[in-house]
């Protein structure tokens, strides 16, 4: 299973000319790790912010969603490039934890609604954008697991469960105390599952 969340519009095409132009021109959405400073995308283009049209920067977070036009490509390298920054949201990487370990944890256990609004496997993690309903104004933190079923898991078949536990949280649906909260989230499976093999 290989997908990526990737959205690509080129707003331009570089201009000919007697010589050749490299300058990319075009909005890029995507996600990867934060090294040395700078962010390197799960498809491996390494990008260096020049021009920011937000407040946020990725320098304190380990990995990132990202939006950005690419402005042009480093020269005398391959996959780098100088970009400039229009939002950057921090994800959250958690490793997979088995089930029978989720099972006997009273935290892990629980399993509070939660929507999958998007998922990809990409740059060794899975990757999801998920929604929950929370109440508006709360700053109560909600734990969110992938379990791996470890029984039902065999001969190249993966089998998962997405816990969220929201401790408690009283939701009111239908009620104007009640907002739709959204969150990125990675958990590394490179260790765990090989791509030829998984069903």
């Amino acid at each position: 299973i290989k997908g990526i969340i990737f959205a690509a519009c080129i707003f331009a095409v570089a201009a000919v000319s007697c010589q050749k132009d490299d300058t990319l021109y075009y909005n890029n959405l995507t996600m990867g790790n934060v090294v040395n400073g700078r962010f390197v995308s799960d498809q491996g283009n390494i990008f260096t912010v020049v021009e920011k049209n937000c407040a946020e920067g990725w320098e304190d977070m380990k990995r990132a969603f990202v939006s950005c036009d690419v402005l042009r490509k480093v020269e005398g390298t391959e996959n780098e490039y100088e970009v400039r920054l229009n939002a950057c949201y921090s994800v959250l990487t958690k490793d997979i934890v088995n089930k029978t370990v989720a099972d006997a944890d009273t935290e892990m256990a629980v399993q509070d609604p939660v929507n999958i609004a998007d998922f990809w496997i990409a740059g060794g993690y899975v990757n999801m954008y998920l929604q929950f309903e929370v109440r508006s104004g709360s700053t109560k933190k909600h734990l969110i697991n992938f379990v791996l079923d470890e029984e039902a898991s065999n001969g190249g078949k993966y089998v998962f469960n997405l816990r969220h536990n929201a401790f408690g949280e009283s939701i009111i649906y239908n009620d104007n105390e009640t907002v739709l909260a959204g969150s990125f989230v990675s958990f590394p499976i490179n260790d765990l599952i090989k791509e030829d093999s998984a069903e």
